[in-house]
């Protein structure tokens, strides 16, 4: 049986943060890129990072929503793995499986509005390393960020959803 873990959207306060899964070709980055950058202004997001893997391209934010404004906002979205939005609505967050083989590949910036989780930023940055708010002038307190350090997870064998969540203290 072969295993994997994903990383999900929720945290303790009932909050998720913005994720999202596009598998399509490397080539329709650019009308990808561009919806993104939509949603960001029309939705106030902060920074979306985002993610080459294999199949395509995964994003997030920090920014922690309600799942309704989650959801609308995915739903705006053209080119998204419309499984990655439909198990995410049926299970109540979303998961973005994590692997070593996804690259950081580029950054929309913009300012903060909402609170941030800091256990998604622990996440991407000490586990993944990926290269987002690294700095020598890192402050916690002047970033936005919520003080949890909890973060959930899915473990589920290939292809199938849901068989084990669990939160991890980072």
């Amino acid at each position: 049986m072969s295993l994997a873990i994903g990383i999900n959207s929720n945290t303790l306060d009932n909050r998720h943060i913005f994720m999202c899964d596009f598998d399509i070709n490397k080539f329709l980055f650019d009308k990808v890129f561009f919806e993104l950058l939509a949603i960001q202004k029309k939705f106030r997001l902060s920074n979306i990072y985002i993610l080459s893997t294999k199949n395509g391209f995964n994003c997030f934010s920090l920014d922690k929503l309600k799942i309704d404004t989650l959801s609308n906002i995915l739903s705006e979205l053209t080119f998204l793995d419309k499984n990655f939005l439909e198990m995410g609505i049926k299970k109540g967050y979303y998961t973005l499986t994590m692997h070593d083989t996804k690259e950081f590949y580029k950054c929309i910036q913009n300012k903060e509005f909402y609170i941030q989780s800091y256990a998604h930023y622990l996440f991407f940055t000490e586990y993944m390393n990926y290269p987002i708010l690294k700095n020598n002038n890192f402050n916690r307190l002047n970033n936005n960020f919520d003080d949890s350090d909890f973060v959930s997870f899915s473990l589920y064998e290939n292809k199938k959803y849901g068989v084990f969540d669990d939160l991890m203290r980072l």
